[in-house]
């Protein structure tokens, strides 16, 4: 029915205290139900998984992309173990450590990504892999505390 629904979505544009229960009820649910830790390390996992495998692989849209950025074919075998192990490390439970440094490798790997697709001519899509950082950077700040180091200051 479009004008129980017109009616509906004025009442909501003018009634302050409705429109901010409903907000209030969707964070605590969302809170409550979603876990967005998860999501993003599953998505983080799901990247680095595939892109790994593609290097390690040697598939062809994945090699023509390294020859395009200047890099050598061996160094889709570096690339692809680097990344398979990263997702292990950071999967696993425990090895806090070893977590700190799976991070900023892939964060050396992604910010490099972007300037090799930016000194190969490639514009905006140079940009891309921003998105990777930013899930990257998401999972680090909200993974539970044994996934962290207890000192920090002691890496």
């Amino acid at each position: 029915d479009a004008d129980a629904l017109t009616d509906a979505l004025r009442r909501l544009l003018t009634d302050d205290k409705m429109r901010t229960q409903m907000g209030r009820a969707a964070r605590e649910y969302a809170e409550r139900e979603a876990d967005s830790r998860l999501c993003i390390d599953l998505i983080e996992a799901l990247y680095a998984s595939v892109s790994g495998g593609l290097a390690i692989l040697h598939a062809s849209p994945f090699m023509r992309a390294l020859a395009h950025l200047g890099y050598p074919p061996y160094f889709s075998n570096l690339l692809g173990v680097g990344k398979l192990v990263g997702i292990f490390v950071l999967l696993l439970p425990g090895l806090p450590r070893m977590k700190e440094w799976a991070y900023v490798a892939f964060a050396i790997t992604v910010l490099s990504a972007c300037y090799s697709h930016f000194s190969s001519g490639d514009g905006l899509l140079a940009l891309d892999p921003l998105v990777t950082f930013g899930a990257l950077v998401a999972s680090y700040n909200l993974r539970p505390a044994d996934r962290r180091l207890s000192d920090p200051s002691r890496i």
